[in-house]
Formats: structure tokens, sequence, C-alpha cells
């Protein structure tokens, strides 16, 4: 069920989040936001080649990953949550069909009358018993 919360705006999230990136990397602005601070940061050679392509990209690893995780969440929905589902609705059906035959003999005890003792050799009836615990004869009056 956790994966279920984790997966359950993915299609929202994941187009927006792509929408927001491909803006930011498309208008450079990103970039041209955060590099000032890396070049007042007084470092050079390939620890700011590094720094710099990093930001360059980060909309790009940022698109990468939101694409990834909307197509996890179509995965998901496709795949994992009908078997999720179909196992959970598996388990209430068997337990409702428990409860049902429960009901059935309930029922089906209800619906006749007893002898409060054996008719055959007079032994006294148990709570629910339809057929007496000493001879086997039927404690149901007809």
């Amino acid at each position: 069920m956790k994966l279920k919360k984790f997966f359950q705006y993915s299609l929202p999230i994941g187009l927006v989040g792509l929408v927001i990136n491909i803006v930011l990397f498309v208008t450079n602005f990103f970039y041209e936001l955060v590099v000032p601070i890396i070049e007042n940061s007084g470092l050079d050679g390939f620890a700011f080649h590094f720094f710099d392509y990093l930001i360059y990209f980060t909309p790009c690893i940022f698109m990468v990953l939101f694409a990834l995780y909307l197509i996890g969440g179509l995965v998901y929905k496709r795949y994992y949550y009908p078997k999720v589902e179909e196992k959970i609705s598996g388990e209430i059906a068997q337990k409702n069909a428990e409860r049902q035959k429960e009901l059935d003999d309930k029922l089906e005890f209800l619906s006749h009358t007893y002898y409060r003792n054996c008719p055959n050799c007079a032994a006294p009836r148990g709570a629910n018993e339809t057929v007496c615990s000493s001879c086997g004869t039927s404690l149901i009056i007809k």
C-alpha cells in the first residue's frame, strides 16, 4: 500500500515536473540564476567545469527523474495495482463466503423446532444439538 500512496499522483506530478524542467532548460533561467554563485566561489579548473555542467544539466537530470516517476506510476497502475486489488477482493470474498456459511447454518438451525429431551432415550438435548449425543436420534420435531 505504500507504493500506492507513492504513485497515487504520479501522472500530474510527473507531467508538471517535466514541463517545469523543460521550461527551465529551454529558457536557461536556472543556469543564469545559479552560475554567478559558482563563478564567485573561487573554483577553477576541473571543479569549476564539473559544477558548471552540473548546474547546466540539472533540469535535464530532473526531467529524467520525473519521466521515470511518471513511467513507474503508469507501470504500477497498469500491472501491479490490479493484482493487489484482485488479491484483496479475493480475501474479502472468501471472508464473506465463510460468514455467509455461518449465517446459513444458523438459519437452518433456527428454522426447525427441537425436542428438549431425546424421544428415543430421554437424554437432555445440549445447546445447538440437532441429534442426540447419546443415541444419535434426530431431535427435530417433524
